[in-house]
């Protein structure tokens, strides 16, 4: 009878051996043949089941529990590659079936972009709270900017961005693939300009390369259908948007990053039910004007990191996750210490300066009971 699961009424003073004899009556399965096992918890001891020296466990070994699987949509320059993944799966293992699938793309070659955060190795999908049918960006560069090679993009409405090129491979077309994978401006809305004179897609940057750094203007090509849109939040706070039928769900999640100070990456956005994906725009989802999408946060659990002063040696605990940035912990230091905002706080993990304010935890991989060493020195 396996996995089959049966109801007895009993008595707590009911003998085994009487147990025994009713499963014998109601299911016809022999005393001797019966072997009664009681499943152990595991936040239990073993004392709260009498469990003494010399007493014998059973075991039964149980099928594994199927993991649901979600799917990965990897977009590329050329296309896009589908991965079955599972929520446990860490972001190497991804890059090892993108290398399976793309004829030995090395590794270290890939970099994964999901909501415009490039993604550490080490974290598995679940810590970036990835669902079915999520959209990667798989860039073989950094995106975090060197002295090289380095473009300034004016978007239009006062934004500045910095990214890293190849000038003598990259097109105007590959840098308007990054700014989608970055800002989720969809590669044919985007006008690109360099002194004024709108650019083709197919000219090469090492065209335009005068100088360091590049640069480019970029304008957003509007089609006059504006309309607004209202976001409901868990708080029952009530966001209105001004958008157009090409936005993408990650373009409006960028606008409420703006307006609200919620990060991209803690946000998701519910139509009718249905959660949208981050690369298919309004108008995919029949969103018209004055529909109301609602608006899920996620955050990682908090964990404990030890700050220790570099002259004092005074330590702090603070509570931290792995989304948290280098600029929040100098905040929250400020906070505490009451220093006046005439000091700038330096802080170093593992005798690296984290000098990048934007960085998160995860990119320094400083996990639960790291020690970060601070100092404060005037501006």
């Amino acid at each position: 009878m396996p996995g089959k699961m049966i109801s007895l009424e009993v008595d707590s003073t009911e003998s085994v051996d009487n147990v025994k004899k009713m499963i014998q009556q109601t299911e016809g399965i022999p005393i001797d043949q019966q072997r009664l096992f009681v499943q152990l918890e595991d936040g239990r001891r073993l004392r709260d089941y009498n469990i003494q020296n010399g007493s014998t466990l059973g075991m039964v070994a149980m099928e594994p529990i199927a993991k649901p699987k979600i799917q990965l949509f990897v977009k590329t320059l050329t296309g896009v590659i589908k991965l079955e993944m599972q929520a446990s799966d860490t972001v190497q293992n991804v890059k090892m079936k993108i290398q399976e699938k793309r004829g030995g793309l090395c590794p270290t070659k890939q970099h994964l972009l999901y909501k415009g955060i490039q993604l550490c190795e080490h974290l598995t999908l679940s810590d970036y709270n990835m669902h079915d049918e999520a959209v990667l960006y798989l860039i073989i560069r950094p995106l975090i900017p060197r002295n090289e090679s380095k473009i300034i993009l004016a978007i239009e409405g006062g934004k500045t961005i910095e990214l890293d090129v190849k000038k003598i491979t990259d097109t105007v077309h590959s840098v308007k693939w990054m700014i989608q994978a970055v800002e989720g401006i969809p590669v044919n809305a985007q006008q690109m300009l360099f002194k004024g004179t709108f650019l083709k897609d197919n000219v090469p940057i090492n065209d335009l390369w005068f100088g360091q750094p590049l640069n480019l203007s970029l304008k957003p090509q509007f089609n006059f259908d504006s309309k607004y849109i209202f976001v409901k939040t868990s708080t029952g706070k009530c966001i209105s948007l001004e958008v157009q039928g090409w936005n993408s769900s990650y373009y409006v999640m960028k606008k409420i990053e703006a307006t609200e100070g919620i990060r991209v990456i803690e946000q998701m956005l519910i139509f009718e039910g249905k959660q949208l994906r981050d690369d298919q725009s309004l108008d995919d989802y029949g969103i018209k004007h004055e529909s109301t999408l609602e608006l899920l946060l996620f955050q990682p659990n908090n964990y404990e990191v030890l700050m220790e002063s570099f002259g004092t040696k005074k330590t702090i605990k603070l509570k931290l996750n792995v989304w948290d940035t280098v600029h929040k912990i100098k905040k929250l230091l400020q906070e505490i210490e009451a220093i006046s905002p005439g000091n700038e706080y330096r802080l170093y993990f593992e005798g690296e300066l984290l000098k990048n304010d934007d960085q998160m935890l995860a990119d320094y991989n400083i996990q639960k009971g790291s020690k970060i060493i601070y100092f404060h020195a005037p501006i």
